[in-house]
């Protein structure tokens, strides 16, 4: 497992003990579209950048981190690739996905979630 600042990175913790990608989530009966598909890489590449970059030393890293976090909480935008609109196309909850990547952010800056007193702002 890679390190990052001391601690073992552990990009693919945010939802435990449950873990899936948005693809697994979706009803594999159901056939999806290409843009469902579409939509299903823009969130997984906005989760991987968030954690990918959370540690960044360098500006362009650090932007990508702020980008993503930006657009995962940006709660403003309705348009179809807006990560509200996105999660309504997918039939995922924003609040959950959210709620997970700020339980493994916690973990990773080694604090618990619950003693932390305000929102995640990216």
């Amino acid at each position: 497992m890679p390190m990052t600042h001391g601690r073992a990175s552990n990009q693919v913790g945010i939802f435990q003990p449950d873990v899936i990608l948005p693809l697994q989530f979706l009803d594999v009966r159901r056939q999806i579209s290409a843009e469902q598909r579409l939509m299903a890489a823009v969130l997984e590449d906005a989760v991987h950048c968030f954690q990918k970059h959370l540690f960044a030393r360098n500006a362009e890293q650090r932007r990508l981190f702020r980008e993503a976090a930006a657009w995962l909480w940006d709660d403003a935008s309705t348009g179809p690739f807006s990560f509200r609109g996105l999660c309504h196309a997918l039939d995922l909850e924003p609040s959950y996905i959210r709620h997970g990547l700020e339980r493994w952010r916690s973990q990773q800056l080694g604090t618990a979630p619950e003693a932390r007193s305000q929102k995640m702002q990216p």
